[in-house]
């Protein structure tokens, strides 16, 4: 699964020492100018999906370790995000946090971005 699957939750996992659940993104798509904002609609569209699985509860039953967990949503990118995904992101940021939400982009294991 990928992000052009939006409907769907990539990986779920937890990480014991931090009492996080991690919902993971796979995003393989390049940050092409031309198709930066269809490429932003799914990946707002994938972040709703995760959010509305946190939120209804979903996520406890279909994976228990979730609970009594703080969650994170972290995006892996293939590409590094351009300035209007780093954009969207910034502002993402808070609302998640607002919903308890955590949000992570990933470009590769050595460089990580957090807001």
């Amino acid at each position: 699964m990928t992000i052009l699957d939006t409907n769907t939750v990539d990986v779920i996992g937890t990480l014991p020492e931090q009492n996080l659940a991690v919902l993971s993104i796979s995003d393989h798509l390049e940050w092409d100018d031309a198709q930066t904002s269809e490429h932003l609609l799914l990946l707002q569209e994938k972040i709703n999906t995760y959010l509305r699985y946190i939120e209804s509860g979903e996520v406890y039953t279909s994976f228990p370790s979730a609970k009594g967990r703080d969650f994170a949503i972290r995006i892996y990118c293939k590409y590094e995000p351009n300035t209007e995904a780093r954009a969207f992101i910034e502002r993402a940021t808070p609302i998640l946090r607002g919903a308890g939400v955590e949000l992570e982009v990933v470009v590769d294991p050595e460089r990580r971005f957090t807001h």
